[in-house]
């Protein structure tokens, strides 16, 4: 009730300021006057008759802008775009909104290559929504790709190929304001050389709904528009490499890039064995007792992998009316990887408990997908999208698994499996929607639906040896074969409706209903010694159910701005309904209910100076998934059993969240500060039973030792989290300083024997980076990042745990003689001990050399990498039961010999 008297103050609110306001709007749309084709990020500047700056924006992706609360008098409109002439025009605002129409700008061939001849531009423009980094202002190398340029902007960061900017990651990177690489920012980090670049901005682009509805429904994405110099708009760029490896280690790979106008196309393939792109040359199990950190110097999830990949991009704008997208991405991969665990229990009831684990993972997949999208225009007042998407994969997967647990020394009980799996999925999905634009403004409603079809099928097996030395149960013996099949259809159908409430106030009301079947069939036969074949059925470990998922959701949304404050307020109410129909392990018919107000509310303040802020409250409901609400045993490893729980409810979640994004411009410094807490009522956790035998759970054979786990409904599961970044220059300009500082606390509820107890957790985390700006010939960054952890347990018979890691990180690239650059990089992990586990510190140094040739297209090089030879995978795991330490086999990298060829012919527009 409360809500919605806070959202019928809003109106009040919104209504009142509307009535008495003064102020009105001046709007209009900036237009390529030779191709007659809209300006995306043209910048747009009100001034008074003294020339003072009063405000500033940027047009969006259909060169439409629009300033807000200008008062009535005279003033003067400048509107430039690189590569074009300025235009300026006086206007009068005389008690009324002003409409400009269309802004025309022609090209300017002086201009193009303005950058050399005028002063360099200022590093930093920002523009309420966007901050815009000027690429001449940041000193990059000659091979420097986008990447290699973004690692040096303030307030960014690029950590294993994700970029980071406010805690965030972005996840969308375009070109010049269109699609490019789409779905795969890392391929346009890599790929983009840097001298393309003329600017880098960093937008919080508004939803597509947004966009088209002028409705703002709070939601933002961080996206990366990279705007490309007005002399390479138009042509090609790519590489193809080599790099060979003793004995028999190669990658192979190469891209080739195209742009014209608003048409992109790209082709990226490759052969790799040499894992994760290194060079290797031995094979060695790397024995480690280390933290989990965020520097992964192994190879990804470890082992030794074989990997072949094809991709294509498509995007072209047909007519101010079409555009096209078509994508195709191959992969074919074959992986051997060994593993060895070591956990020690940590809870007064397993004191003395430790498990071993040995295994062998053979595993191989082929994936091949396609997409086309289409976006048709028809008049300025609907549009239509239409994608389709199309997938198959096949996998085969042999692994082998030995397990045993040590109770003071002595054998508890110990596991021998060999599985097998082999498994085929086929998946089809569409979506059609249709917006539409009636005469008055701000009133419009969209229609859309989505459907999908996956279906999977294969077989596997599993067989075990399972000996106990305690209890009743002495061994279990499980030669078991299933031919595992499913079927999974999604349909969601919406509709949606906004209102205009007044100049600046919008209302939206829509519904959304959706339906998820899932057929699954999982029959395990055990091997019968009479008849020779699998024909005995084990019901208590096979499954077969149907599961149905149907929700509505109801949603009501009103936003408004006022000034510089714009805020977004929606009241949504969802009722979901899963029905759950299964025959096997038991025969259960079950219909269950779930229901919830989810409340959200979004206040935003952008300003004129680019200092944006935000706070944000919104409810959440998460309904239990298929697994979670099947109470099928999992016997993969009969030491750690698994099973569902079909009487589990929804958890709902309650969040609130601060950030402030802001920029000195006389210290030329940034500073980036967010914060969140959140709760859960009912949330989803572990409940975990220590075989003693005397407490299996019914209908449930729990040797001693052995662990049982089924997920249980429990209160109390709170998170927090604060973080600050700061980044200014120094010495002129030539080194950027970067310093961050992270907190965060979490208090998770888990039952084990029985017991409710709480797993609290304090993290804190500092860092320290210098990145050099001095020239184009040395490139250096250095890093620094310790973190310390506080883990205290609500049983009073566990003793609190701490511990310490830290990350140190070099990198310099020198170009020492004409054509020649050396690159070094080390890196140091330094982890600290805990419960009486000793610590370890790795140091990982590559080297390499190169001479560029052919007009700096032609690179060789000779690189040495992991010099010092302590390469790995290091994991190490620690919950509130136990602490796992884990070693995995890498390739221990020495020598490689490199030759890549850089091809690149751009031109104007």
């Amino acid at each position: 009730m409360r809500f919605f008297t806070l959202l019928l103050a809003f109106i009040l609110t919104s209504l009142a300021f509307q009535a008495n306001g003064q102020k009105y709007s001046v709007s209009g749309d900036v237009i390529d006057s030779t191709y007659n084709e809209p300006l995306f990020l043209a910048n747009v500047a009100l001034r008074n008759l003294k020339d003072s700056l009063l405000d500033a924006t940027v047009t969006d992706e259909k060169g439409h802008f629009l300033l807000e609360n200008v008062p009535n008098g005279e003033y003067k409109l400048n509107v430039s775009f690189v590569g074009f002439k300025l235009y300026q025009q006086r206007i009068s605002i005389k008690n009324g909104p002003l409409a400009l129409g269309k802004i025309l700008l022609a090209e300017d061939p002086t201009n193009l290559d303005s950058v050399s001849v005028v002063a360099e531009a200022e590093a930093v423009v920002l523009k309420q929504d966007t901050v815009e980094f000027n690429s001449s202002a940041f000193k990059t190398t000659d091979e420097a790709s986008l990447e290699d340029l973004i690692k040096k902007l303030p307030g960014m960061e690029v950590e294993e190929g994700k970029v980071k900017t406010q805690g965030k990651e972005i996840t969308k990177i375009i070109v010049d304001g269109k699609p490019f690489f789409e779905g795969s920012p890392e391929m346009a980090l890599k790929n983009i050389p840097a001298d393309m670049v003329k600017k880098v901005q960093i937008i919080d682009e508004k939803s597509e709904d947004t966009q088209f509805t002028g409705h703002d429904d709070g939601v933002r994405t961080k996206t990366i528009n990279v705007v490309t110099k007005p002399e390479k708009k138009k042509g090609y760029f790519g590489r193809s490499g080599l790099t060979y490896s003793h004995p028999d280690r190669y990658n192979l790979n190469g891209n080739i890039n195209f742009l014209k106008g608003n048409n992109r196309f790209s082709v990226s393939g490759g052969y790799n064995n040499l894992g994760g792109g290194a060079g290797g040359a031995q094979e060695v199990i790397i024995r480690s007792n280390g933290l989990a950190i965020p520097q992964n110097f192994g190879q990804g999830n470890g082992g030794i992998s074989e990997n072949k990949s094809l991709s294509t991009y498509y995007y072209t704008e047909i007519n101010k009316k079409l555009e096209v997208t078509l994508t195709y991405r191959h992969n074919d991969s074959q992986t051997e990887s060994f593993r060895d665990i070591s956990r020690q229990f940590i809870q007064a009831s397993d004191e003395g408990r430790i498990y071993n684990e040995k295994s062998e993972n053979s595993s191989s997949s082929n994936n091949n997908s396609g997409s086309v999208r289409v976006i048709y225009k028809p008049s300025k007042k609907d549009e239509i999208r239409l994608s389709q998407s199309l997938s198959q994969s096949t996998s085969n997967n042999v692994s082998t698994l030995n397990g045993e647990t040590l109770l003071n020394n002595e054998l508890l009980n110990s596991t021998d499996n060999f599985n097998f799996s082999d498994n085929l999925n086929n998946s089809w999905s569409n979506s059609l929607s249709w917006r539409h634009r009636f005469k008055k403004k701000g009133r419009t409603i969209s229609i859309s639906t989505a459907s999908s079809v996956s279906n999977r099928s294969g077989i596997d097996t599993v067989r075990s040896t399972n000996i106990f030395t305690s209890g009743d149960v002495e061994n279990q013996i499980f030669d078991q074969i299933s031919d595992p099949n499913g079927r999974t259809r999604n349909h969601r159908a919406t509709i949606s409706y906004t209102e205009p409430l007044a100049e600046k106030s919008s209302l939206r009301l829509s519904y959304t209903g959706s339906r998820n079947v899932s057929e699954q069939q999982r029959l395990l036969l055990d091997f019968n010694e009479s008849d020779q074949d699998y024909t005995d059925l084990d019901p208590q470990r096979s499954s077969d159910y149907e599961l149905i998922n149907t929700s509505h959701r109801i949603n009501s949304g009103l936003s408004f701005k006022i000034k510089e404050i714009s805020v977004s307020a929606n009241a949504n109410y969802q009722s979901q309904i899963i029905q759950n129909d299964q025959v096997y392990p038991n025969n259960v018919n079950t219909k269950n209910s779930f229901n919830g107000l989810l409340p959200s509310i979004t206040f935003r303040k952008s300003t004129k100076d680019g200092k944006q802020s935000s706070l944000s409250f919104r409810r959440s409901m998460r309904a239990p998934s298929a697994n979670q609400l099947q109470d099928v045993i999992d016997n993969r490893n009969p030491l750690f059993l698994r099973q569902g729980n079909p009487n589990l409810n929804a958890s709902f979640s309650n969040s609130i969240s601060i950030g402030h994004y802001g920029y000195n411009e006389k210290e030329k410094s940034f500073v980036q500060i967010s914060a969140s807490i959140g709760f859960t009522e009912n949330s989803i956790v572990s409940s975990t039973i220590v075989g003693n035998g005397s407490n299996s759970p019914e209908g449930i054979v729990l040797p001693i030792g052995a662990r049982f786990t089924a997920p249980v409904n429990l209160p109390g599961r709170t998170s927090a989290n604060a973080y600050l970044q700061v980044s200014k220059p120094l010495k002129g300009k030539k080194l950027k300083l970067g310093l961050g500082g992270s907190l965060g606390y979490s208090k998770n509820p888990q039952i084990l024997n029985g017991v409710s107890q709480f797993a609290k957790s304090m993290n804190y985390g500092v860092s320290v980076s210098l990145t050099s700006n001095f020239n184009d010939k040395l490139d250096m960054s250095l890093r620094i990042a310790p973190n310390y952890s506080i883990v205290r347990n609500s049983n009073r018979e566990q003793n609190d745990r701490s511990f310490f890691n830290l990350s140190n990180r070099f990198r310099a690239t020198w170009k020492f003689i004409e054509g020649f650059s050396a690159t070094t990089s080390v890196s140091n992990i330094v982890q600290g001990s805990v419960e009486g586990i000793s610590g370890t510190s790795q140091w990982l140094w590559n080297f390499s050399i190169s001479k560029k040739m052919l007009d700096k297209k032609l690179d060789l090089r000779v690189s040495a990498t992991d010099i010092l030879r302590q390469n790995a995978l290091i994991n190490r795991n620690i919950t509130s039961e136990y602490i796992q330490n884990s070693e995995t086999n890498v390739l221990v990298q020495i020598v490689r010999f490199s030759l890549s060829y850089k091809f690149t012919k751009m031109g104007g527009k």
